[in-house]
């Protein structure tokens, strides 16, 4: 029989609706057999301490069991939360009415303003933090890269600030106006927010060439990530626990340690993390909720929950005396497992824990006869290799929180599943259910896989699921788009991993295709095609998939261009589309390459030093680089004017 290794005890759990799924070894096979079973701990629930001393002897518990935070055998793991970079609240993202298909475009914006493009987000509705915004297609807020030099010239800015620049008359665009701030900004109606590194700043637009500082917010957290949605800022911000026991994610915001949630039973914690909700009018904090977690956070966004993960990693020290004092046991003799049940009793650090294993099977190995030794440390061998394939599904396990932003932020479900995300992509909320991608098994020595998820968004259980895609490789791109989940796994080749979500308690795997390189970045296009944009061999590549037939994608049309990076593959904001002249913008360090999305030919390679973002208004195109922005009349696709970043 084979032993299931529970998960690491959850970060975030709340009573009542903390949930925890159940998974049974997988059988091999591309794909496994879904997995729909579910289990509850109510020890876990999210609670606060009732004085300092008490939390404080909480984190210290968790710091002396931190090498045994997994418990093995038994027939159920323990859930809780999850984590993200410009990661999902990290969100950079995109996606329609429920974070799963791509944001529509505006053929006019009212009156007699021209149709615009903006940042490309995750979701629609939910803006995300970026270099370049515009609220109407006739004025964008630019932060130029203050570091880059255009030959022998000075850097653009070296004060850092941002520039306003005027569009209007697109024949004839400046820079109107600036702001003696820089950071990446969000924006909603009249309202501008900058973020800065130690500050957030929000700016009345409504006279666009004399943007006015309305209020201020020194920050003293680390900002992970920000959203914003109808008028308010939603910040997730980390702060590093130490024994003033107090976070203070924004200045004059402060949480006492007896306020930051955490699970019943104690956990390994140093860092704490806080929703902060921030009224863009005026810059009141509306709310806040903090939590314990881990040191990386990765942030999705709906418009009606924010989600937040956790990554739990199961210790390889306890993974190895889990293995050796179960299916070990077949080849050990009995002193060597008798002394290892002695030493998994002992309070050990894991180096000290690790040493004593060590010495246990040495001692084992000289008690062999000569002509077996070999052969018994092989067959251990084999058999732990086995062991970590059986149950890679709990090496590594993501936990989510959602937060409810009805009326505040609240904990409102948690849950866990299998493995790590990629980002803020792993995630889609779609018609109650929440979708999420994930690589299992990502450790030396065991062989990965890949699944997909669907949990219910009211308590994040697990629905159903499809599991074991392309063995040996890992995540490289995910996107869903309705019904549909579209994954691009890698290792030498990329597979496009087609999956219907139509029965979220039946999700399967209709169709695959193969093909060299990978793709870091999926975009919707319309009928039936998908853009992916990555590598192949270094070098920067495209490809248009047909997948009109869900059972056999094809590759309509593939590229590979004579540049070794697009930022693209960074960050989702740097690609652009316009629908109405059939274009994508990609950005090269050779250039921004404006290309027809039916066959990939370049309609117009734009030459801007570093260029970063490309937004259309009308029909015109905008190419902001570092230092210059050009002017494109996508009619003729004539350079028409350029533009000094300067804000002299």
């Amino acid at each position: 029989m084979r032993h299931l290794v529970p998960a690491v005890v959850a970060v975030l759990v709340v009573a009542g609706v903390g949930g925890a799924v159940l998974i049974a070894p997988d059988d091999g096979g591309d794909p496994e057999p879904n997995v729909n079973r579910t289990a509850t701990n109510d020890s876990l629930a999210l609670v606060t301490s009732e004085t300092t001393a008490a939390f404080q002897e909480y984190r210290q518990r968790g710091q002396r069991q931190s090498h045994r935070r997994v418990r093995f055998g038994g027939a159920r793991f323990q859930g809780g939360t999850a984590t993200e970079v410009d990661v999902a609240l990290t969100a950079g993202g995109d996606g329609g009415a429920a974070a799963s298909s791509a944001a529509p475009v505006p053929e006019s914006s009212g009156g007699d303003a021209p149709r615009y493009g903006e940042t490309n987000v995750q979701v629609d509705g939910v803006d995300e933090p970026d270099v370049l915004k515009t609220v109407d297609g006739r004025f964008y807020y630019a932060m130029p890269d203050h570091r880059v030099r255009a030959g022998d010239e000075k850097p653009v800015d070296p004060t850092g600030r941002t520039v306003a620049v005027d569009a209007t008359d697109p024949d004839a665009a400046s820079v109107s106006a600036h702001i003696d701030r820089s950071g990446r900004m969000l924006v909603d109606g009249d309202r501008l927010v900058v973020l800065g590194e130690d500050q957030l700043a929000g700016y009345d637009i409504s006279n666009p060439d004399a943007p006015e500082l309305v209020w201020t917010r020194n920050v003293t957290g680390r900002i992970t990530t920000a959203r914003l949605h109808d008028g308010q800022v939603y910040l997730v911000a980390g702060d590093r626990l130490d024994d003033d026991c107090e976070v203070e994610p924004l200045e004059g915001t402060t949480v006492p340690c007896t306020a930051v949630h955490h699970p019943r039973e104690p956990v390994p914690v140093d860092v704490a993390y806080t929703a902060v909700q921030v009224d863009a009018d005026d810059g009141a904090v509306r709310d806040r909720f903090a939590f314990v977690g881990g040191p990386d956070a990765t942030v999705y966004m709906s418009t009606d929950g924010l989600y937040v993960t956790y990554l739990d990693r199961a210790s390889p020290v306890e993974t190895r005396m889990a293995f050796l004092l179960s299916e070990g046991t077949t080849v050990l003799d009995d002193q060597a497992v008798e002394r290892l049940r002695e030493v998994r009793s002992y309070d050990l650090s894991p180096s000290a824990e690790r040493a004593e294993i060590e010495a246990t099977l040495r001692r084992w190995r000289a008690r062999l006869p000569d002509d077996e030794r070999e052969e018994r440390a092989e067959e251990l061998a084999d058999s732990y290799r086995t062991y970590l394939r059986d149950n890679r599904r709990s090496l590594d396990r993501t936990h989510v929180v959602r937060l409810s932003l009805d009326g505040g932020l609240s904990a409102a479900a948690t849950g866990t599943v299998p493995g790590r995300v990629l980002d803020q992509f792993s995630f889609s909320a779609h018609d109650g259910h929440l979708r999420v991608a994930t690589t299992v098994g990502e450790r030396p020595g065991v062989e990965s896989a890949n699944d997909v998820y669907v949990l219910d968004t009211d308590d994040l259980s697990v629905e159903g699921s499809v599991t074991g895609m392309s063995e040996g490789q890992r995540v490289y791109g995910v996107r869903f788009v309705g019904d549909t989940g579209y994954v691009i796994t890698y290792r030498q080749v990329d597979p496009l991993h087609v999956i219907d979500l139509s029965d979220p308690a039946d999700p399967e795997q209709t169709g695959k295709l193969k093909l060299p390189g990978f793709s870091r970045y999926l975009h919707p296009l319309d009928d039936g095609r998908l853009l992916g944009v990555g590598e192949e061999d270094g070098h920067v590549k495209a490809v248009v998939f047909d997948v009109s037939d869900p059972t056999d994608p094809r590759v309509a049309h593939s590229r590979v261009f004579d540049a070794r990076y697009s930022a693209v593959e960074r960050t989702h904001h740097a690609f652009t589309r316009d629908p109405r002249h059939d274009v994508v913008f990609l950005p090269t360090r050779q250039g921004g390459y404006v290309l027809s999305e039916r066959n990939l030919t370049t309609v117009k390679r734009v030459g801007v030093v570093e260029p970063r973002r490309a937004r259309y208004a009308g029909d015109h195109l905008y190419v902001f680089g570092a230092t210059t922005a050009a002017v494109i009349d996508e009619r003729t696709w004539n350079r028409t004017d350029t533009v000094e970043l300067r804000a002299d």
